[in-house]
């Protein structure tokens, strides 16, 4: 891998073998994600001043000084300065560091990343804030030098990162911001994710769980919309998408046979169904985030 330095204190990895992006930390502002964003690796971003609006796929939401946000490869997402919007960010290949095999040993799969029913983000105190600068000026320092053992280094760093953040999402699952419980899920959600896990594969109609769930749909989204700011449509089909890019990045399975086992009829809808929540096709994705890129090129 090569290092280069770029403007505005950036640095970043290129694999050689592939010409991809491997590891990235930089510095951003208010313009740097003012565009639409669909990047080809993880993105986490880190707002240290100012405060704004970020919108994702499905819904907007302000964002200011001191929070964490984290986005998985082709998540579309763009911030809306408010009020001078500033911070520092990590992008990291799949290929330099693979959530889906550390995911035991860390668990941000699904609390960091893929987070279908709760937000990609956490708001540091002024003790975590001083936690990520110092290890993202560890970073910073060990890209500046091609030394020994780089990859392993800036992966325990970014390791480190990750298991820091989740520990903070599991407290702030708990209490909110005035230190009180937050109000329970009604039973009926939580059989909604149940019935999501266990059917998204064959039922992609939010008018079929309503009825599993003995209530009306226009009920189903109001409550839906309420705790999970989306509607019961969003929810399937970013479950769907979950598991297309799981399938996508750590299988070789043909995109047809992914297709059928996701409940799609065939090849064209399916590609037709992901590009829309993705930005890119089944086999772009494949290809620039796919597991082992190197074996295909």
């Amino acid at each position: 891998m090569n290092n280069e330095t770029l403007a505005s204190e950036q640095f970043q990895l290129i694999n050689t073998d592939t010409n991809l992006l491997a590891f990235k930390v930089g510095q951003f502002s208010c313009d740097t994600f003012s565009d639409l964003q669909r990047l080809p690796y993880y993105t986490i971003l880190w707002v240290k001043e100012g405060k704004g609006v970020l919108k994702t796929e499905f819904s907007e939401k302000e964002i200011k000084k001191g929070q964490a946000l984290f986005f998985t490869p082709y998540q579309p997402f763009q911030l809306i300065e408010e009020e001078s919007l500033k911070g520092e960010y990590f992008n990291f290949h799949s290929d330099f560091y693979c959530i889906y095999q550390y995911d035991k040993e860390i668990g941000c799969n699904g609390v960091l990343f893929n987070t279908i029913y709760g937000q990609n983000l956490i708001q540091l105190n002024e003790q975590s804030q001083q936690t990520f600068e110092n290890i993202f000026s560890l970073v910073k320092d060990e890209m500046q030098h091609s030394n020994i053992s780089q990859h392993h280094m800036l992966t325990t760093q970014l390791k480190m990162l990750l298991i820091y953040a989740v520990r903070i999402k599991a407290e702030q699952n708990d209490i909110d911001v005035k230190g009180v419980k937050e109000q329970k899920e009604p039973a009926v959600l939580q059989k909604l994710k149940d019935l999501i896990e266990e059917h998204y594969k064959d039922k992609h109609a939010p008018t079929e769980y309503a009825e599993l769930l003995h209530i009306t749909p226009k009920n189903l989204g109001k409550l839906t919309k309420s705790y999970f700011d989306k509607t019961p449509t969003e929810l399937i089909s970013e479950r769907i998408v979950v598991e297309a890019k799981r399938d996508l990045y750590l299988t070789d399975n043909p995109i047809k046979v992914i297709a059928y086992e996701l409940g799609f009829n065939d090849e064209y809808h399916f590609s037709k169904y992901f590009k829309k929540h993705t930005g890119v096709s089944p086999q772009g994705f494949r290809d620039n985030v796919g597991f082992n890129a190197l074996a295909r090129v």
